[in-house]
């Protein structure tokens, strides 16, 4: 019922040709290729064969409607769909049967019952089309937004469209900015989405990325609120099976408002920041990352909360005690500091009072340079008059319904794209409309359904393309029913504002009227052509009359409109507003200025300047501004109020030719207080700058000197004040004074490459030319995380380096020392090791000799100790791996190891012991080796010993020695070993030295013998 429907349409024979352009063009349906539209289709084989097998089982189901399923339409309405027939075929070949099959009707009633389940089988038959269509939109939909996006964690737009230009995809944000629910956006032409002077921009952007793979444009966008600048990049998507072929494009939207204003962001200073948070109607808070500490909170709390600041400071969760009780659960469940991202909140509070507000806060956690959240800012503002007023509008649109089902008239609303919006039951009762037909929400299938029981399709589808031709025009027509019964079809546009988003249709039964007429016409025909002229004429005057009436009614709906939207935004303004005449007497007030002076608004209207007696400035000032020529002025003026001096702004504009002026005055009385201390502040700071001891540099984004201190002047030899540097470019600060360093070509290099990595630096040192050691610090400086200058910071180290080189001559003196102390020490011990040797040779008892063997053996054990330390480059710790092998290789060597084919196997890498642990572990090891290889071998068998030391957490230790041989003997009690029962010297000494390490010694059996020490370092 709309022209996008005329996909049904039945072209005459001697219209065809005149509209086979036409037609090849409109009547398709998505997926349709080129040439299967109703107007190009040739009666070949099939079609033929498909019409008569069509025509047979209409008649069938027609005839035993019982009996025959309308399964078979669908059966037939796959058989189009393999022969690769559209939905205008279909029509047609219905069209036709139904043709033949009505001329055989036997009564009118009958056709109309005809005609009723002709409309049901036709719908039966194109349900495979659409399938057909969503299974295509469903493949097209996977290939164009196949790989994830996690597309509601960022704040702009983010949409995918298909070839067409038809949304497929989008993100949250692009639902709360549009006010669009999901249900409408689906399939719907992304040009809709745009301010209408701009969608030729964002069509030359769309060719453009489709041409180029890329796109950018900036394009006013239909928001809630109006329309709101975007920044648009597209990139073409492509199918992953071909990546020669592009199935649509993505698009990401970010506001020009919000990048413009957060460039402008990073020029204004901390006070005016503070201003414009302290004077809006939101309530601002910024706490630290877990919620504990309140960082600032704005005035707007108390006012907003009923509870001061100072409560929010010392009790950072104490708003919580506000929250209405049904909603405090749901709050605290959803609170910023426990999911770290981005909420959005909606609930009610219960101020001091007992009055219920509602409250909406958006929470956004701040991020540094690493990413962890430091900040967490919320922003909250009363919705009280907002939720009023959507409870409002639920009451207008349920009252609005109530009225569309009670009207007498059938109703049909549509969109430009051809979707039901909205229908009573009138209008389906008219139609007799089925069900299948009305769960569809495209009108195409109600035309299809409509055009068989219209006695003539052809000017019933010609009132449809006027209504196409022209859809910013009313329209009427009268349609006959085949049933006899006549039509009144309008249709109106429907507009929100100057844009036309659909049309609205009305359906009346006028048979009985007709009739009437009819009747009226044949008995007074005589008399009717007498005065139908001066009828017509009566009929014309009555209808312009009835427009004038609306069109002035509407003006003065939209005045009275305009009036209160305006006073509703100058009752908004936080400053003063009113309207003077050149008398000098008052037009009027918004509330802010009325609630100053504790009056009403009213009260304001032909009062002369100065009525209050507290506003003489004011008078004064006016006075003088009507006196000039002056359009426009401005002037700070002082107004007392409760005890106190308050500072305003005003900005006094003339208009009705100088006659009447208007008035804002903006509240400068915290900014004012605020800019007096930010200069005392100021004043502290560089006096604190001043008096370090260190010379401070800094300088902004662009290298121009902001800040220079003395100190600063006084380490380079710069004999101008450190006052006249300020504002002077020092980009090429290294090369201009590069006499200075000792190194300049370095200096400059290193100097280039800190600005360039804007990376903090600290203590790094330089000299000078006359010598001098300079130790500089460089911190970038960001403010909203972008950067915004430098901050250096030089200090003369000249007197700590040299006392730096003096201890570190000492040290080196003290170290050649020590070596030389373990040097004689291994000396001594080796001079003792050759004594036993000598007198080992003069005993002739062999146990006596062995025991002197064994202490030669201990002693090079000690030995070896020092001369590890002696030879390393650190005399803490020796490297106990290399310790190890060599004391172990030594006592191989002497119990003549390889010969008897027992290896061993060292694992100490990377571990250091002092000597107070070294000689102990050695001598330990020496012991237990010793006695693996006397006794775990006998009968000159082979085996392994293996020794490892391993490291289980800082100063932790497990040393390990174990053997395969044959093993202690059963009867062995380590335990009473313990209790000096044992009488074996050397076992005796490894249970002391495990005392002496304060470890834990174990003994394992399972395979050979396996003695394990844990012990720890000895902490200082």
């Amino acid at each position: 019922m709309i022209a996008r429907s005329t996909e049904f349409r039945r072209i005459s024979p001697r219209s065809q040709t005149m509209r086979a352009d036409r037609a090849t063009k409109r009547l398709s349906y998505p997926g349709m290729e080129p040439g299967q539209s109703l107007a190009a289709v040739d009666m070949n084989d099939p079609v033929k064969e498909l019409t008569e097998k069509y025509t047979a089982a209409i008649e069938d189901y027609l005839d035993r409607s019982q009996e025959v399923s309308a399964e078979r339409a669908r059966e037939l309405g796959n058989l189009a769909v393999e022969a690769g027939l559209g939905t205008a075929d279909i029509a047609r070949i219905h069209a036709r049967a139904l043709d033949r099959i009505l001329q055989n009707a036997a009564a009118p009633e009958v056709g109309v019952e005809i005609v009723k389940q002709a409309g049901e089988w036709l719908a039966q038959s194109l349900l495979p089309f659409d399938r057909q269509y969503r299974q295509q939109q469903n493949v097209q939909t996977r290939r164009c937004w196949k790989h994830p996006v996690i597309r509601e964690s960022i704040p702009d737009l983010l949409y995918c469209t298909d070839i067409a230009g038809h949304l497929i995809r989008w993100n949250q944000q692009l639902e709360m900015v549009t006010g669009w629910d999901p249900a409408d956006l689906k399939n719907k032409p992304v040009m809709e989405l745009f301010d209408p002077e701009a969608r030729c921009l964002v069509d030359e952007c769309i060719r453009e990325a489709l041409s180029a793979g890329k796109a950018e444009v900036e394009a006013e966008l239909m928001a809630m609120v109006g329309a709101i600048p975007y920044q648009f990049k597209m990139i073409v998507l492509k199918d992953p099976d071909d990546n020669d072929k592009v199935v649509g494009l993505a698009s990401i939207g970010r506001n020009s408002i919000q990048l413009k204003m957060s460039a402008i962001a990073l020029r204004e200073s901390e006070s005016r920041f503070r201003n414009v948070v302290e004077n809006i109607n939101e309530f601002f808070w910024l706490t630290n990352a877990d919620g504990s500490e309140t960082i600032y909170v704005s005035p707007a709390y108390e006012q907003m909360w009923g509870r001061s600041c100072e409560s929010l400071y010392q009790q950072p969760r104490s708003f919580l005690d506000a929250i209405h009780p049904d909603d405090r659960d749901r709050v605290i469940d959803n609170l910023p500091i426990k999911h770290q991202h981005a909420t959005d909140r909606e609930y009610r509070i219960v101020k001091p009072d007992g009055t219920v507000r509602w409250i909406r806060d958006r929470a956004f956690p701040l991020r540094n340079e690493t990413g962890e959240v430091y900040r967490i800012a919320l922003i909250a503002e009363d919705i009280t008059e907002r939720q009023q007023q959507a409870a409002e509008l639920e009451a207008s649109v349920s009252l609005l319904r109530a009225t569309l089902e009670a009207t007498a008239d059938g109703i049909l609303v549509i969109s430009k794209e051809g979707e039901i919006v909205d229908f009573n039951r009138k209008f389906v009762q008219m139609w007799n409309l089925p069900e299948s037909i009305l769960e569809s929400t495209e009108d195409k299938w109600v035309v299809a359904f409509a055009i068989d029981l219209v006695k003539d399709p052809e000017d019933f589808l010609e009132g449809i393309d006027r209504e196409y031709a022209q859809p910013e025009t009313a329209h009427c027509q009268i349609v006959e029913l085949k049933d006899g019964r006549l039509i009144e079809r309008s249709s109106l546009p429907h507009k929100i504002g100057s844009k036309t988003i659909g049309r609205v249709l009305s359906f009346r039964d006028v048979t009985q009227q007709k009739q009437a007429e009819e009747t009226l016409r044949k008995n007074n025909e005589e008399l009717d052509r007498r005065v139908r002229e001066r009828t017509a004429a009566l009929m014309q005057a009555n209808a312009q009359l009835r427009r004038e009436i609306s069109d002035r009614q509407q003006a003065r709906d939209a005045l009275e409109t305009a009036k209160e939207q305006l006073q509703a935004v100058l009752d908004a303004v936080p400053g003063l507003v009113f309207w003077i005449r050149s008398d000098l007497r008052y037009i009027g007030a918004n509330k802010n200025l009325a609630a100053t002076f504790e009056c009403l608004p009213e009260q304001f209207v032909d009062q002369p300047i100065g009525f209050l007696e507290v506003d003489a400035e004011l008078a004064e000032f006016l006075y003088q501004f009507f006196a000039t020529p002056v359009e426009r002025t401005t002037r700070e003026i002082t107004i007392p109020s409760d005890g106190e001096d308050l500072s305003y702004l005003v900005v006094v504009q003339k208009y009705d030719r100088s006659q009447a002026a208007v008035a804002v005055g903006i509240d400068i009385t915290e900014r004012l207080q605020t800019e007096a201390q930010l200069r005392a502040v100021t004043s502290r700071l560089t006096a604190l700058i001043e008096n370090l001891q260190v010379g401070v540099l800094v300088k902004d984004e662009s290298k121009q000197v902001v800040l220079a201190n003395q100190g600063f002047c006084n380490i380079f030899g710069i004999s101008v004040p450190p006052a006249a540097l300020i504002g002077a470019d020092f980009s090429e600060f290294a090369r201009d004074y590069e006499d200075l360093f000792a190194n300049p070509s370095r200096f400059w290099q290193r100097h280039r490459q800190i600005i360039a990595e804007k990376k903090a630096v600290m203590s790094e040192e330089f000299r000078l030319a006359d010598g001098r050691a300079i130790a500089q610090d460089y911190a970038p400086i960001f403010v909203n995380g972008s950067y915004a200058g430098h901050l250096w910071m030089y200090r003369d180290i000249s007197d700590r380096k040299q006392a730096e080189e003096r201890i570190k001559a000492s040290l080196e003196e003290k170290e050649t020392l020590l070596k030389e102390i373990h040097h004689r020490v291994k000396n001594n011990l080796q001079i003792i090791i050759s004594l036993l040797r000598l007198q080992s040779r003069t005993i002739r008892d062999s146990k006596i000799r062995e025991l002197f063997e064994d202490s030669e053996n201990r002693v090079r054990t000690m030995a070896k100790v020092h001369e590890q330390l002696y030879q390393s480059h650190s005399l803490a710790e020796i490297d106990f791996q290399d310790y190890i092998t060599e004391v172990v290789a030594q006592l191989a060597k002497l119990y003549n190891g390889r010969q008897r084919g027992i290896s061993f196997f060292v694992n100490a890498r990377g571990i250091s012991l002092d000597i107070e642990t070294a000689i102990p572990c050695g001598l330990i090891i020496n012991e237990l080796v010793s006695n693996a290889f006397k006794y775990a071998f006998p009968h000159r068998r082979s085996g392994e010993i293996c020794i490892s030391l391993a490291e289980l957490e800082e100063g932790r230790f497990i040393l390990a020695i174990s053997d395969n041989g044959v093993g202690l003997p059963e009867n062995f009690d380590w335990h009473s070993l313990n209790s000096y029962q044992t009488q074996s010297l050397g076992l005796k000494l490894v249970h002391r030295l495990t005392k002496q390490l304060e470890g834990n010694m174990e003994l394992e059996r399972s395979q050979g013998t396996k003695f394990q020490l844990a012990f720890a370092k000895p902490r200082d």
